[in-house]
């Protein structure tokens, strides 16, 4: 059950709960069978891709000692390689997961699932990339082809990515614009808003040589997206290293007011905001209609307790209030903190103050 879910969990961004459902049956398939060892493929590779690296190093290293002992199929050489290689990114180590995924293709890829090769070939346009290979262009083309092939628009979405990033690089930043426009299009119809922010985050670098005010609202929409919408941390890893010295630069050249002023319109926008601004579109109802999807992205008793913690009150005082156990506050505030994207109680007060005015 777990392998055959893998692909639904990565698709429609529950990657979280896959991994849980994929400890479930590391728990429950004790004995060292195949079974077992599909489990603990699984479950390290959506460990990885989730960043619970403890746990997913752990699975990986005992399927690699019990691959002695069961008949491994292909497609458990192909997941244990694949892993492998999200573990290696992971330690930033662009080269070693580049040539992992591509150990991976070359063995017995053609009798392994179709979505589970699409992810190994996108590891390794995007690393090659990353790694800065020669024939990054060509490993990109190649995974294009696989999506023709296979006719499948999810393949091909996720395959425009680093065709995107590989353009912008080049300096064709229009192309590069381009093939982010229609994998968002392609990633919206699948309701995969997870790559919807990688695909934002690459559109912001096109941005900021030309247009740097837009170039800061898409960094505060990415993020917005990532918090509220993905569990995909390797993917927002991946690409953090140049997000952040575009970041410096957009800081430089627009002054520090100028910038957060601008990444606070994006961080206040929704999902359908983004993507208008990713098309050069600002509409004036941004601000206010993200908030109000910011509100209700909370429940309403987290709603409540934002409130009374811009109010100044403290967890246990929030608690006599609401005749709840001071537990369950902390838990709520850990939501909050989490849906909105903040890191303070103090960003909370300023929020709820600011949608207040509004």
């Amino acid at each position: 059950m777990v392998r055959t879910l893998r692909p639904y969990w990565s698709q429609s961004g529950t990657l979280r709960e896959g991994f849980e459902w994929a400890n479930r049956a590391v728990d429950l398939l004790a004995e060292p069978t195949v079974d077992r060892a599909n489990a603990l493929v699984i479950g390290s590779v959506l460990g990885y891709l989730v960043a619970e690296v403890d746990r997913a190093h752990t699975y990986l290293a005992e399927y690699t000692e019990l691959a002695g002992r069961v008949a491994a199929t292909d497609e458990l050489v192909f997941g244990a390689r694949f892993a492998a290689g999200l573990e290696a990114s992971l330690r930033h180590d662009a080269r070693r997961a580049f040539e992992l995924a591509e150990e991976a293709i070359a063995g017995r890829s053609d009798r392994v699932n179709v979505g589970f090769v699409a992810d190994c070939l996108a590891l390794s346009a995007l690393y090659a990339f990353i790694a800065e290979d020669e024939n990054a262009d060509r490993y990109t083309t190649r995974y294009l082809d696989y999506a023709d092939q296979h006719g499948t628009h999810l393949v091909k979405a996720i395959a425009l990515g680093p065709m995107g990033i590989l353009r912008w690089h080049q300096g064709d930043i229009a192309a590069a614009e381009a093939l982010m426009s229609e994998a968002i299009e392609l990633y919206r119809a699948f309701d995969y808003p997870g790559m919807v922010a990688v695909c934002i985050e690459v559109s912001r670098w096109c941005a900021a040589g030309t247009d740097p005010d837009r170039a800061a609202t898409l960094l505060g929409s990415a993020q917005t997206v990532w918090h509220q919408h993905s569990h995909m941390t390797l993917a927002q890893a991946a690409i953090n290293p140049v997000t952040t010295t575009v970041e410096e630069k957009l800081r430089a050249e627009l002054g520090a007011e100028a910038f957060e002023k601008s990444y606070a319109m994006g961080r206040e926008s929704t999902l359908e905001v983004a993507v208008q601004l990713v098309s050069g579109r600002t509409p004036a109802t941004a601000g206010r209609s993200g908030s109000a999807s910011l509100r209700a992205s909370l429940t309403r008793r987290e709603n409540e307790v934002a409130t009374l913690v811009a109010d100044g009150l403290t967890n246990k005082e929030i608690a006599t209030k609401l005749t709840i156990s001071p537990r369950t506050v902390d838990a709520h505030v850990d939501h909050i903190l989490t849906k909105l994207g903040f890191r303070s109680r103090t960003q909370i007060a300023r929020w709820v103050s600011a949608d207040e005015s509004r």
